[in-house]
């Protein structure tokens, strides 16, 4: 499969082409949950 990891607040037109490419690469997955940011070290 293929993940692509990032912060994304909303699904908007460049997320939905991220997920679309990634699909013809093999099996997407989303995996979203709350926190992410801290969970990683990232900033706000």
């Amino acid at each position: 499969g293929i993940v692509a990891l990032g912060k994304f607040e909303a699904l908007h037109v460049g997320h939905r082409e991220l997920a679309i490419q990634a699909s013809k690469a093999g099996t997407p997955f989303l995996l979203s949950f709350i926190g992410m940011a801290e969970v990683l070290g990232w900033a706000h």
